[in-house]
């Protein structure tokens, strides 16, 4: 079975079929950390086609944007599947074309995503340490930490791709 992933994440689907023989034909991963985890653990590309900074709503955006670009720029370039990016552009000639199946999953929680907490709903990038939220099961809890770790889990994989060309000649 061979298949190709958008919105790729880290590749779940990929370690769940690999014991099937099913393989992936090609990635489609904008986001910085996931394309390192691609780059490392399947020898994905850098993406092909990053979110265009010139294309974003907003000066927010924007700079998200140049900054996943300045981190993208850091990943090996080599790689032997190909990592398609911005899946709403992905183009006949970016893939052979043979695909049994297209699989993909979206972000949690994008940017903008709503969470309600004590005195309403709040966007996700608002909620700050000490907040109190809804979980999953409809209790109030507080945030004890925010943030990504994209830059930090970047700089590991970045290091454990070094050292694997180094100690192994790959």
């Amino acid at each position: 079975m061979n298949y190709g992933s958008v919105c790729s994440g880290v590749e779940a689907a990929t370690l769940a079929w690999k014991p099937l023989g099913w393989t992936a034909k090609f990635f489609a991963e904008v986001e910085p950390f996931p394309a390192a985890v691609l780059c490392h653990r399947f020898g994905a590309t850098r993406p092909l086609r990053p979110l265009d900074p010139t294309e974003a709503e907003d000066e927010k955006e924007r700079n998200l944007r140049k900054n996943w670009k300045r981190q993208l720029a850091e990943l090996p370039s080599c790689g032997v599947i190909s990592n398609l990016g911005d899946f709403t552009k992905i183009k006949k000639t970016d893939y052979d074309g043979k695909i049994d199946l297209l699989v993909g999953g979206t972000p949690c929680f994008p940017a903008g995503n709503l969470i309600l907490t004590e005195f309403g709903y709040k966007p996700i990038e608002a909620i700050q340490v000490g907040d109190r939220v809804v979980t999953h099961l409809g209790r109030l809890r507080c945030v004890l930490a925010t943030g990504s770790k994209v830059n930090r889990i970047l700089n590991i994989c970045q290091q454990l791709y070094k050292n694997s060309t180094t100690t192994h000649g790959i």
